[in-house]
């Protein structure tokens, strides 16, 4: 086996089979470690391994994750009119979702025991690492909608017959669930869509009449709004690199100050000034509010962010010169636009 064999390999599944390319690269990865055994046992000599650099080298896929909103979680729980299977399909994956994505081979393996003391002990299937996690207040609500007797030892009931030491036949059945799972909530995302959409055009329709006759139209409204928030967020984080004493109790303080101040000051005073300048003016005050506020009551220590070393942060070598020149940008294009 060498590189030229693996290409023709590679061009074969890609042509001739029509498969994708991360089921291609899944192929090249089984064969990469059968080879990596082989050589382990000493069927294969290392100096004629095709896998790697300057060799041939398994590429995966960019693949696109879309995340749901706020708005789309809340309708998934609370969606009513499934069916029985529907809604156990449902029940799995916002437990997943809540723990933060935990696996569903991992979800599926759960058992009633691993919660204990408001906290969910299990180990990950793919590295039989132990974790600990504390249970939010909604898994305890969903865990209640699932049936459970005195002899159920899974929180979902499909490994409840297999033995856990038959890796194959376990594999296998998570592979089925997983299938009828996905298959179940696809019909799930679609009733929530049209909810979605329902909801979403209703609004639209509400709040359309309201934004008629607004002065500078839609967009001019739009950043008004976006004030409420991007002036306190500008403020805090500003703040805290010159300062790392600044407490959390200062920041929401100025959260919650900067956000009324704008609002009453906008739609309820209505002075004689662009709301830029509002902003500008709210800013300058959130500032002060925060450095008073932590000279009063700092924090016990300096904030001192860790460096993990998962990325590297060196310094692009025209970082100074290419931000002096956007500042200075922005400052000359506000000057003339004002």
């Amino acid at each position: 086996m060498d590189y030229e064999l693996i290409k023709r390999f590679e061009n074969y599944l890609f042509i001739k089979r029509g498969l994708a390319r991360r089921t291609v690269a899944n192929y090249m990865i089984t064969i990469r470690t059968i080879y990596n055994i082989a050589i382990q046992k000493s069927l294969a000599e290392p100096k004629f391994y095709p896998f790697g650099k300057g060799k041939y080298q398994i590429k995966f896929p960019e693949t696109q994750k879309i995340g749901l909103t706020s708005a789309e979680i809340i309708i998934l729980e609370t969606i009513r009119g499934l069916s029985t299977a529907q809604q156990y399909a449902l029940n799995a994956w916002l437990i997943s979702f809540y723990f933060a994505g935990i696996r569903i081979s991992d979800v599926l393996q759960l058992k009633w025991k691993d919660f204990l003391d408001s906290r969910l002990y299990y180990r990950m299937g793919k590295n039989q690492k132990l974790v600990s996690l504390k249970i939010p207040i909604k898994v305890n609500t969903v865990l209640n909608r699932i049936d459970r007797n005195d002899d159920s030892i899974y929180v979902f009931k499909e490994l409840e017959n297999i033995n856990l030491k038959d890796k194959r036949a376990l594999r296998s059945r998570i592979k089925s669930v997983t299938r009828n799972f996905n298959r179940r909530l696809e019909f799930v995302a679609e009733k929530a869509g049209k909810i979605f959409g329902i909801v979403l055009a209703l609004f639209s329709m509400g709040i359309a009449p309201l934004l008629y006759g607004v002065e500078g139209g839609i967009f001019t409204y739009l950043q008004e709004l976006n004030g409420t928030h991007s002036v306190p967020i500008l403020a805090i984080i500003l703040v805290g690199i010159f300062n790392k004493r600044v407490s959390a109790k200062a920041a929401n303080i100025s959260i919650l100050f900067s956000v009324v101040t704008y609002l009453l000051t906008l739609y309820v005073i209505k002075p004689d000034i662009s709301f830029l300048h509002l902003m500008g003016i709210l800013f300058v005050l959130t500032v002060i509010i925060m450095f008073v506020m932590t000279a009063f009551n700092p924090r016990t220590s300096d904030y001192h962010q860790e460096y993990t070393k998962q990325v590297d942060i060196t310094n692009w070598r025209y970082l100074k010169p290419v931000g002096y020149a956007i500042v200075a940008l922005v400052i000359a294009l506000y000057i003339s636009l004002s």
